[in-house]
């Protein structure tokens, strides 16, 4: 099983533990979900865990543990089409490395990957994922 995994979903995946986000990161670390990146993803990732800001709520041995398997054991692709018209166009490597691997985006933001965009793309919350994937 592949997916996309929002930044988002990995910083609740580390704040929160027993929720959507962190079963998602579970089942990344026990080989069960490949995550699929590109090189813009991958240093999204790295910027935001380690934020000082985060560092109350994210301890910096856990953001480098993920850290590293992340940049180990993901899938890399380079996307090949622009997705335009985002509410946040930081958001636009995520929805376009999904669109590139044929697998769905997880997000804890859909309101920012709105239906008349998506191309086709499967974006779901970290429960739908978890709800379709299991």
């Amino acid at each position: 099983m592949n997916a996309v995994v929002d930044t988002n979903v990995m910083v609740s995946a580390i704040m929160k533990e027993n929720s959507p986000p962190s079963e998602i990161i579970w089942l990344f670390k026990n080989g069960l979900l490949d995550i699929i990146v590109d090189s813009r993803i991958l240093a999204g990732y790295r910027d935001v865990l380690l934020r000082p800001r985060l560092s109350k709520w994210i301890h910096r041995n856990d953001a480098d543990a993920i850290l590293e398997k992340l940049e180990n054991d993901t899938i890399s692709v380079v996307p090949t089409k622009r997705f335009l018209g985002l509410p946040d166009q930081f958001d636009a490597p995520f929805i376009a490395v999904a669109w590139e691997a044929q697998c769905p985006l997880v997000t804890g933001n859909i309101k920012h990957f709105p239906c008349k965009i998506r191309d086709g793309v499967r974006v779901l919350s970290p429960k739908q994922f978890l709800e379709t994937a299991l």
